[in-house]
């Protein structure tokens, strides 16, 4: 259990107020990492490549939340202020995209997403925690961010993983009726093999 006696909550308007100043920052990385994985990830189904920049209210909820899990004084560190989805067509597609990232950036950390085993709300997806290149943090300055998270996925996994969203995250919703369940069950064990069937 956090002993929250530890934790110094942070002053929301401060962090406001930082996060601002690199907003626009921020949003110039995302474009120019698109742009560049545009370049890339040439597949014989171009993907579809979209960047964000992680809003504030997000923002804060997990530094909220880093602070009380790590029992921390120390501000943490949040890696995945800029991220960068990347929807492919085909199952093939995504270990192709995977190891042509790895040839174009420096790849910090992997993470897959899932394991291959559908369940009501597990999705698949290959989180990259990827060093932004030197030359597109110049364009923005050297102190925005160091990092960014890219995301592949399937465009059925991606489906599957906006509807995660806003059950869970956005109106924490917990179904306990077990008929729910099975039915959420269903509906995403029947988009993963969708995309086994439509493999190439």
């Amino acid at each position: 259990m956090v002993d929250m006696s530890k934790v110094i909550l942070p002053n929301r308007k401060s962090l406001r107020k930082d996060y601002d100043e690199q907003h626009l920052q921020r949003i110039l990385i995302a474009r120019e990492l698109e742009k560049r994985l545009e370049q890339i990830l040439t597949l014989s189904s171009p993907p579809r490549i979209k960047g964000r920049v992680k809003s504030f209210d997000s923002y804060f909820k997990k530094y909220i939340r880093l602070l009380k899990n790590n029992n921390s004084r120390t501000p943490p560190e949040i890696n995945d202020l800029i991220g960068v989805r990347i929807i492919c067509p085909f199952l093939e597609d995504l270990t192709i995209a995977e190891e042509l990232i790895n040839e174009k950036f420096k790849v910090i950390e992997t993470e897959k997403k899932g394991g291959g085993q559908a369940n009501e709300f597990g999705y698949e997806s290959t989180h990259l925690l990827v060093e932004i290149p030197d030359e597109i943090r110049k364009i923005a300055g050297t102190n925005c961010c160091r990092y960014a998270e890219f995301q592949i996925r399937t465009i059925l996994q991606d489906v599957w993983a906006e509807v995660e969203h806003e059950l869970i995250y956005k109106v924490e919703f917990t179904p306990f009726d077990a008929p729910l369940r099975r039915k959420l069950a269903a509906i995403n064990a029947s988009l993963s093999m969708a995309d086994i069937l439509f493999g190439r």
